[in-house]
């Protein structure tokens, strides 16, 4: 396993977007885990992205869904929701098994909102050190070469597209998505399109055997991105349901190629050598 931990590409300037966007996930996680645990999934279903509530959105119809596949706060919840709206000696109250919950739709700017602030919670501290780390490795080179505000746009961007690429594959998941991966994989692109030969230095780790050796980016980048190539794969004949999102990552890698080359600035014109004085000594 190669984990990068240092890469020989220095700023012109203080990537204040970048860390103003790591403080923020960190407030959001000390925030959200600092409740308890029912209210920790409670709001990590309400903000996170659940693609079957943007389906459900689009239709105008609710759905029912397996009970096992929800967190208990949740199932609680939407059952108090939907009683509030029927009768319980309602004829469809009556045909709903007692394993089914009742997803009802929500206005569409609401659903649309959580796939912005999805972007901001993790789902422990790994996921959320893990995302900072490589944002932090990333993302300060390719905010030097947009500045502030290009890359706050192609930041959002990214995650966005991220979610959508998830909602395509995943349009009846009832899980809600959560982390900053997309839009950081965007970060990782960009990087791959501008620096693809700069020195990252990695932990090279084999079982107990532990070195460091420094890799082109390039070598990195693609290493990572066949990683989420064979994570879809090996996700192929599954309930799609759970665990990583990786056509979110992959979307983000491929968006930030697309986006850099829209959003950066013309490179600066090299400036020209007047002589003063054509006696050279």
């Amino acid at each position: 396993m190669l984990f990068p931990y240092h890469d020989e590409n220095p700023t012109r300037r203080f990537p204040w977007v970048t860390v103003i966007l790591i403080a923020i996930n960190v407030w959001c996680f000390i925030g959200v885990f600092r409740k308890p645990e029912e209210d920790v999934e409670r709001t990590l279903f309400r903000y996170g992205f659940v693609p079957l509530r943007l389906t459900v959105a689009f239709t105008g119809k609710p759905v029912l869904v397996d009970s096992k596949y929800l967190p208990a706060a949740v199932i609680t919840d939407l059952q108090k929701e939907s009683s509030d709206r029927f009768f319980a000696t309602s004829w469809f109250q009556r045909r709903v098994p007692s394993s089914y919950v009742r997803f009802d739709p929500e206005p569409l700017l609401s659903v649309l909102w959580s796939m912005i602030t999805c972007m901001f919670l993790h789902g422990g501290v790994g996921h959320l050190l893990g995302n900072m780390w490589f944002f932090w490795l990333f993302g300060n080179n390719v905010e030097d070469r947009l500045g502030p505000l290009r890359f706050l746009i192609f930041y959002l961007a990214a995650g966005l597209i991220a979610s959508l690429a998830h909602y395509v594959f995943n349009p009846l998941s009832p899980i809600p998505t959560v982390g900053a991966s997309g839009a950081i994989s965007a970060t990782m692109g960009a990087y791959l399109v501008v620096w693809p030969t700069a020195r990252v230095w990695c932990l090279f780790i084999l079982g107990f055997f532990i070195t460091r050796v420094a890799v082109p980016a390039w070598t990195l980048l693609v290493f990572w991105f066949m990683e989420q190539i064979l994570g879809v794969l090996a996700s192929i004949g599954g309930t799609g349901i759970g665990g990583v999102a990786w056509w979110a990552h992959i979307a983000g890698f491929l968006s930030g190629i697309f986006l850099l080359p829209f959003l950066a600035p013309p490179p600066e014109p090299r400036k020209k050598v007047v002589y003063v004085n054509e006696e050279f000594f």
